[in-house]
């Protein structure tokens, strides 16, 4: 009787061992039956991992440059280093059948390069340049009625050389807190040193800035 209970534990745990072999060979065998994946299926991806990667994704997705940005809204004597956002293509349509047709794209260079808003920059120089059509425009290519500290007015080579020297005087001298002639960033503070704080010439500018912006937006809800 004890041979034959001490042989069938023998017969059973023999049956148990060949069983756990067999599971846990099991899954190789598998594996190597299974068709070629992805690197991240055959490093056993999780559902869990799976969904995470699909909300980050979605989210991505949803809050790209285009969302984080909020658009320019026309701010009256708001701050001039703003940026207006605004295309070539849009401000070359506010300079045409102008003087100053043809810089639509150096105005939206210098807004990104020397960080001033381009249709703060195009209401200056219709302003001063009565739209580029001033003899001082068409002579000296001089946009701003920038002065050459003789009792003159400066002249440029082409009307891009004023637009780019104009920024760069804004930006550096007027617009830069440690700019020699910083007042504040609006039409208002500029004009302290730019024309003697004349309130005609930051009014003016102020009108021509809105109206430029409605212009755009025009534009934008024709398109």
């Amino acid at each position: 009787m004890k041979r034959t209970i001490v042989k069938t534990c023998q017969i059973m745990c023999a049956g148990v061992l060949v069983l756990a072999i067999g599971i846990t060979a099991l899954p190789r065998v598998m594996a190597a039956e299974l068709p070629a994946q992805t690197e991240a299926e055959t490093i056993g991806q999780t559902s869990a991992e799976a969904l995470g990667e699909s909300i980050s994704q979605a989210v991505f997705e949803t809050f790209t440059d285009e969302t984080l940005v909020t658009p320019y809204e026309y701010d009256p004597y708001g701050d001039l280093t703003v940026l207006s956002g605004c295309t070539a293509e849009e401000l070359e349509a506010l300079l045409a059948d102008s003087g100053l047709e043809g810089l639509g794209t150096c105005y939206a260079e210098k807004e990104q390069t020397h960080g001033i808003n381009a249709l703060f920059l195009i209401s200056v120089a219709q302003l001063e340049s009565g739209f580029g059509k001033s003899k001082l425009a068409e002579n000296c290519n001089n946009l701003g009625g920038i002065k050459n500290g003789n009792d003159g007015y400066m002249e440029f080579p082409t009307k891009q050389d004023c637009v780019e020297y104009q920024a760069t005087l804004l930006r550096d001298d007027y617009l830069d807190e440690n700019g020699k002639y910083y007042r504040g960033k609006t039409t208002k503070d500029v004009s302290q040193n730019y024309c003697g704080g004349s309130e005609s010439w930051y009014t003016q500018v102020e009108s021509l800035m809105r109206s430029n912006f409605e212009k755009v937006g025009e534009m934008r809800a024709a398109a």
